[in-house]
């Protein structure tokens, strides 16, 4: 099989995972929505930054940093932004130190942020 093809397919597998935890997330009964802009804000992304930091600590922010992820991938996907290369290490690294300064904030304000800091 043509080595494009295999990337191409392995590439529409990721987003199809990325979606579906989203979509997961989103019809989860104990996450939260709100209005934000022109569209409805779902899932982790309506926290607040200081949920973030109980959470880092307490080594239980899995949903929330997959949200941040998928924010950050679509950002990339739809072509919002053009963003440079990085890890998940550092982005979480990164939000740490956000929330640290803005504990009031949601998470997807400081997904935005974020956004911003890694643009190319």
């Amino acid at each position: 099989m043509n080595k494009n093809i295999v990337t191409a397919m392995v590439e529409r597998r990721i987003l199809f995972v990325i979606v579906l935890a989203l979509l997961l997330m989103a019809v989860s009964p104990d996450l939260n929505s709100t209005e934000r802009g022109m569209f409805k804000l779902y899932g982790a992304g309506v926290n607040s930054c200081g949920k973030w930091l109980s959470d880092r600590k307490a080594d239980r922010w899995y949903d929330e940093g997959q949200w941040l992820l998928g924010w950050v991938s679509a950002v990339g996907y739809y072509g919002v932004a053009n963003l440079r290369q990085t890890d998940s290490d550092a982005i979480a690294a990164w939000l740490d130190n956000y929330c640290q300064a803005h504990p009031l904030d949601q998470l997807d304000v400081a997904a935005d942020h974020l956004v911003d800091a890694i643009r190319n």
